[in-house]
């Protein structure tokens, strides 16, 4: 590889004036939701708008809630593009891709931190949820999915990907060589280590993107399969849950890649042709999900109940038909734009812009409506309509959130190239038969073997938390394990005798052995394959 002198790329770590008002303006966001948090973490969830069902007339899932869907839903179109890019050869959209990793694990942690927001007592719900969470439910695979797999995965493809910038970065002398020299971890960018990163990543991008599908789909099936809700019980939520993650998380990206563009006056890579692509992708998820709400309309206004008709009435016509109404104008002006855009053929950055900006504040406000009119006027039971506004507390707290996403997305920016390095050309160009074919040498034997072993292993685990558990004809209701079978390793017998001498001991063991605990391990094994395959040195 060829050096770049003796500047880091990109402007990374470089500090303008621009660059610390925005980060300054950042932290100031996120300490008030810090501070806001603190106050609803000393005295209770009564700060806020979240009131219980029935009696007290509220909803006891809020703006909390639909943000980190909405959060969720942006991180998808992050890790998708940066996958299909990596599957399909897209060379225009190549400096995209750490934007739009960088976009997932960033997303997915403020979906995470969202969730605490929810819990009264988040420490309780870390503890337990482990403990007593059944693989039947779709809040399983939420937890197991969306926040250790998806997530994890995604920290996994982004690390990979970026140790060739991070070696060249380390040859420039600088207060961060420390930094990229530990992310490179010894790449040379030997025709081997490019040949194996080639094989390496089209694999990890084949098994993020059904992945992150069924994550989505899991998310969309917490609303979906519950029968007494009515406004949530239907087949449309999982894949209008994925359809709408897309059109946020794509016009979010359109937005960052305008921002860079103008940033790093980077005119000539996030040219015309990138937005173009963005667009269509856009016109085309917009599309089907403005099909998709026509069909919930008419299937709810003219078969559904009485109580279906009832929300979809409170949608349409009642408390919440403003933000219902703004949230179709949203959508259908961007479509309007695109489909001109795309007939004219003379495109428009932005109007991109303008097109992403609204079809994110489209996804809030459909978000909003998804959680909360259910809440307040799907009950079943002779319950009077209720009413939800979220509290100054809870806004200080999600604008906290938003806060410390552009905080960490700014920070990263001045510590590591945003965009893919244009070195050198590799040496080993992408073929497919760099991906298919096997490994060559025996030094390269054990590298293979125990990368298989891993992934074999890590699917085992997950089989294995499952097969405990959901397999109850597999043991008599008189067995230790079916008795008690969130623990799986550890008989209840054994915890139970430590928990009277050790409660602390006795928690962790039942955590330990409990099945989500084993399926977060074993999607983190298969994952953590590619990192091993990546590292092992040529010779031992």
């Amino acid at each position: 590889m060829r050096g770049h002198g003796e500047r880091l790329p990109y402007g990374v770590g470089q500090i303008t004036p621009g660059w610390l008002l925005l980060v300054g303006l950042a932290a100031v966001v996120f300490a008030s939701g810090l501070q806001a948090y603190l106050q609803q973490l000393n005295e209770g969830l009564v700060v806020t708008g979240l009131r219980d069902i029935g009696t007290m007339g509220g909803a006891p899932w809020g703006l909390y809630v639909a943000f980190d869907i909405y959060f969720v839903g942006i991180s998808f179109a992050g890790i998708t593009v940066a996958a299909l890019i990596r599957l399909l050869n897209l060379k225009e959209l190549k400096p995209l891709s750490r934007m739009a990793e960088l976009l997932t694990i960033i997303a997915l942690i403020l979906a995470a931190l969202a969730i605490l927001a929810d819990l009264g007592q988040p420490l309780r719900g870390l503890i337990n949820l482990p403990r007593y969470a059944r693989p039947q439910s779709p809040f399983f695979g939420t937890f197991t999915l969306v926040v250790a797999g998806y997530l994890f995965a995604s920290v996994v493809y982004f690390f990979l990907d970026g140790r060739r910038d991070a070696a060249v970065c380390a040859r420039v002398p600088s207060r961060l060589q420390g930094f990229h020299r530990l992310w490179a971890s010894g790449y040379q960018g030997t025709p081997a280590e490019q040949e194996r990163h080639h094989r390496t990543s089209f694999w990890l991008a084949i098994a993020i993107v059904p992945l992150l599908i069924t994550a989505h789909s899991t998310l969309g099936f917490v609303f979906g399969l519950q029968v007494g809700r009515p406004g949530w019980y239907s087949a449309l939520q999982a894949p209008a849950f994925v359809v709408m993650a897309g059109i946020s998380g794509l016009g979010l990206l359109v937005i960052l890649a305008a921002i860079f563009r103008w940033a790093l006056r980077e005119h000539e890579r996030l040219n015309l042709t990138v937005f173009q692509w963005l667009g269509h992708f856009l016109f085309i998820l917009l599309a089907v999900y403005l099909y998709f709400t026509v069909v919930e309309v008419l299937t709810g206004m003219y078969t559904g109940g009485y109580y279906e008709r009832r929300v979809m009435e409170t949608l349409l016509f009642g408390a919440y038909a403003p933000i219902y109404w703004s949230s179709i104008f949203c959508l259908v002006l961007p479509f309007g734009l695109l489909a001109v855009q795309l007939l004219s053929h003379r495109w428009s950055i932005p109007l991109l812009v303008l097109s992403g900006l609204m079809v994110n504040l489209a996804a809030v406000g459909k978000r909003f409506l998804i959680v909360v009119p259910s809440q307040t006027h799907g009950t079943l039971l002779p319950y009077s309509s209720g009413f939800y506004v979220p509290s100054l507390v809870e806004l200080r707290i999600v604008l906290g959130l938003i806060g410390l996403g552009t905080l960490i997305y700014a920070l990263f920016a001045k510590v590591f190239p945003i965009m893919e390095v244009a070195e050198a050309e590799e040496t080993v160009p992408w073929r497919a038969q760099a991906v298919f074919a096997l490994p060559h040498g025996r030094a390269s034997f054990p590298r293979t073997a125990v990368a298989v072993a891993m992934v074999v292993g890590g699917f085992a685990l997950q089989a294995l938390s499952y097969f405990f558990f959901a397999a109850p004809w597999g043991f008599p209701p008189s067995s230790p394990i079916y008795s008690n079978p969130r623990v799986v390793l550890v008989p209840r017998p054994v915890v139970a005798s430590v928990e009277q001498w050790a409660y602390g001991l006795g928690l962790v063991l039942s955590i330990l052995g409990s099945p989500p605990t084993l399926f977060i391990l074993g999607v983190m094994i298969v994952f953590l394959a590619a990192v091993v395959y990546e590292l092992w040195p040529e010779r031992l």
